[in-house]
């Protein structure tokens, strides 16, 4: 089963990656979550959050997928951040409600990303 948890590593991997690339070359894509960017340091910020930091958690994710040896502390971090993604959705739409479309589909997304994680997690025992 160790194949199967290098994928399911390397599948975080390129969901993160996609969108730290995304939010990294286009900030203003951050508008499609109702957040403006009235300035440079906002931009930037974006890039570095929503971009920098995603590549970061993707690059960990592919370091992981390697070597066996590191295929549980991939599989937990992946499930801990997309996780994390998760309780912090739900707490919105709890809090802030206002679902939208695009909520919708991020939470899904986050959703299978934590299912994937944990079967990650799972499989590497």
């Amino acid at each position: 089963m160790s194949g199967l948890v290098k994928w399911l590593l390397l599948a975080g991997a390129a969901g993160f990656g996609a969108f730290g690339l995304l939010f990294a070359i286009a900030p203003e894509t951050a508008a499609l979550v109702d957040i403006g960017l009235p300035s440079g340091t906002a931009r930037a910020d974006i890039r570095a959050i929503f971009g920098g930091m995603e590549l970061g958690i993707a690059a960990f994710l592919v370091w992981a997928s390697m070597d066996p040896v590191r295929y549980r502390s991939g599989a937990v971090a992946m499930s801990a951040v997309f996780g994390g993604m998760v309780i912090g959705r739900i707490a919105g739409l709890i809090l802030d409600g206002e679902p939208t479309v695009i909520t919708g589909a991020l939470l899904a997304a986050e959703t299978v990303g934590l299912v994937v994680g944990l079967v990650a997690w799972r499989e590497s025992r």
